[in-house]
C-alpha cells in the first residue's frame, strides 16, 4: 500500500507523534521483506525487533530520528540492486548494538497474556484493574523485550512456539510490533492498548501465513488509529474499507461487535462521495475460487448462460417422480478445467459464494440440450431409471457474479445484469 496521499500527514496525528504515514512505512518495509523474500524469517524477526525498539513509547526514537532509521533501511531492503551491495546480518547487527536492549521477563509475558485470554473469553468481564495491569505488562514487555538472535532464552523459544520455526516468522513478534507502533500513535491509550492486544494475539493465534497475518496487522492498526479519531488519510481508509473482513473476522464475534459493525456502515452510507466502486465481499470470493472455477465463470460471461439437466424416474399410477441426477452439464469440458469430475463441486462452491445461479428456465437454444443428453454421464444417469425423464435448465451469472467478472477478469463480459442478453459494447469504459 505504498504511496502517499499527500505532505500534510505528519500533522495530522492527534493522538501520538507517530504519524500514519510513518506506520506505512514501516509495514512496506515489513511486507517487501515477507512477501517479495527480501529477507530470510530470522532475518525479519530481527527486523521486527528493531522497528519495535525504535517506536516504543518509553526508549524509542523521536520522530525525526525514526524517520532517519526508516529511510536506511528502505534504502538498503526495497531495493534489489542495494540488498546485493550490503550484508544485510551485518547491517542487522548494527542497529541491534544499540542500548535498550536487556533480557525479557517471563513473568511479564504471562500477566499479558492472562488479560488477553480474559478479555477473549469475555470481553464484557474485564475489569478496570485489569486494563491497568495489561497496560503496565504491555509497557513493561517492549521495554525488556530481548534480540532474537539470543535463541532459546529469547521470549518466544523454539518450544513455546509449538515446533521448529527456523526459517519463518514469529507470527507473536508481528502481532507485538504492531501493538506497540498502535499505542505510540494512539497516544498510549489504555482502551486502545487491552482491544488492540486482544484481537492481535487472536490473529496471530488463528493466521494462515506471515503474508496473512501482516494484512491483518496492517488493517487492525489502522482501524485502532481511525477509532482513535486519528484522521489516517482517504488513501488509508479506503485500502481499509476494502479489508474490513480482516478487521471483523480476527477477533471474537460479539453481539457489541456486531453492533459496533452495523454503526459504522450506517454512518459511512451518510457521508457525501464516499466511493464504494468495489463491493466489499470480492476480496474475499477471489480467495475462494480455483483456477478451474475462473474457466467456468469465463465461459458464462463471454459465452452466456449454459444448459443444466436433471434426470427424474417417474411412475404413472399413482402420478410420481423422484430425481436420479441433477445439474448435469458440459460445462467442465467447455470450459477446459483441469479436473472435470470436479465440476459439480465447482458449481456448488459458486453457488455457495452468490456469483452464479441455476434457473428453471431453459437456455433459448434448445438443441444445445441434446449434445448434453449424448454425454455419457447423462446417459449413464438415465439407464438408471425405468421411465427417464429429463428437465432442463440453465446456469447463469447473478447480478453480482456480472460486477465480480467485470471487475476482476481481463476478459470482456458479454451478459447483462441477469446473465440474459448479450450486450453491445460490453466493458466499454472499463
Amino acid at each position: 500500500m505504498s504511496g502517499g496521499d499527500g505532505g500534510d500527514e505528519r500533522d495530522r496525528a492527534t493522538g501520538g507523534d507517530l504519524p500514519p504515514s510513518e506506520i506505512d512505512r514501516m509495514f512496506d518495509l515489513l511486507e517487501a521483506a515477507i512477501e517479495a523474500d527480501a529477507l530470510t524469517g530470522d532475518q525479519v524477526d530481527r527486523l521486527l525487533a528493531i522497528l519495535r525498539e525504535a517506536v516504543d513509547g518509553a526508549t524509542g526514537l523521536d520522530p525525526e530520528m525514526l524517520a532517519e532509521l526508516l529511510s536506511v533501511l528502505e534504502r538498503f531492503l526495497l531495493d534489489p540492486e542495494a540488498r546485493g551491495d550490503v550484508d544485510i546480518d551485518s547491517l542487522l547487527g548494527l542497529f541491534e548494538e544499540a542500548p535498550g536492549v536487556s533480557p525479557s521477563d517471563r513473568d511479564t509475558l504471562t500477566g499479558m497474556f492472562d488479560a488477553v485470554e480474559q478479555g477473549l473469553r469475555d470481553p464484557a468481564g474485564v475489569e478496570p484493574e485489569d486494563v491497568d495491569q495489561f497496560q503496565s505488562d504491555i509497557q513493561r514487555l517492549v521495554n525488556d523485550m530481548a534480540d532474537p538472535a539470543r535463541g532459546p532464552g529469547g521470549l518466544f523459544s523454539q518450544s513455546e512456539r509449538g515446533g521448529d520455526t527456523s526459517g519463518g516468522v514469529d507470527p507473536f513478534r508481528l502481532a507485538q510490533f504492531a501493538a506497540v507502533v498502535t499505542q505510540r500513535a494512539s497516544g498510549n491509550s489504555v482502551e486502545s492498548g487491552i482491544r488492540v492486544g486482544t484481537r492481535l494475539a487472536y490473529a496471530a493465534a488463528n493466521a494462515g501465513s506471515p503474508a496473512e497475518l501482516l494484512t491483518t496487522t496492517r488493517a487492525i492498526t489502522l482501524d485502532e488509529l481511525r477509532r482513535a479519531g486519528i484522521d489516517i488519510g482517504e488513501r488509508r481508509s479506503g485500502w481499509l474499507d476494502t479489508h474490513r473482513e480482516e478487521v471483523v473476522e480476527d477477533r471474537p464475534v460479539t453481539r457489541d461487535a456486531l453492533a459496533e459493525r452495523g454503526a459504522q456502515l450506517i454512518s459511512q452510507s451518510a457521508e457525501v462521495g464516499r466511493d464504494e466502486s468495489v463491493h466489499p465481499a470480492f476480496g474475499s470470493i477471489i480467495q475462494q475460487l480455483s483456477t478451474d472455477e475462473a474457466r467456468i465463470l469465463r465461459v458464462l460471461a463471454v459465452d452466456g448462460p449454459q444448459g443444466v439437466v436433471d434426470i427424474y424416474d417417474r411412475q404413472y399410477l399413482p402420478p410420481k417422480k423422484w430425481r436420479v441426477a441433477r445439474n448435469l452439464t458440459m460445462l467442465g469440458r467447455d470450459a477446459g478445467c483441469r479436473t472435470q469430475r470436479r465440476t459439480p463441486v465447482y458449481i456448488r462452491n459458486l453457488r455457495r459464494l452468490g456469483i452464479v445461479e441455476i434457473s428453471e428456465d431453459p437456455i433459448d437454444e434448445l438443441k444445445r440440450y441434446e449434445v448434453i443428453e449424448a454425454q455419457s454421464h447423462v446417459e449413464q444417469a438415465r439407464t438408471r431409471a425405468k421411465r427417464a425423464r429429463t428437465e432442463y435448465k440453465r446456469l447463469q451469472l447473478t447480478d453480482l457474479g456480472v460486477e465480480f467478472c467485470e471487475l476482476c477478469f481481463p476478459f470482456e463480459v458479454t451478459v447483462d445484469g441477469e446473465g440474459l442478453q448479450v450486450r453491445e459494447n460490453a466493458g466499454a469504459g472499463r
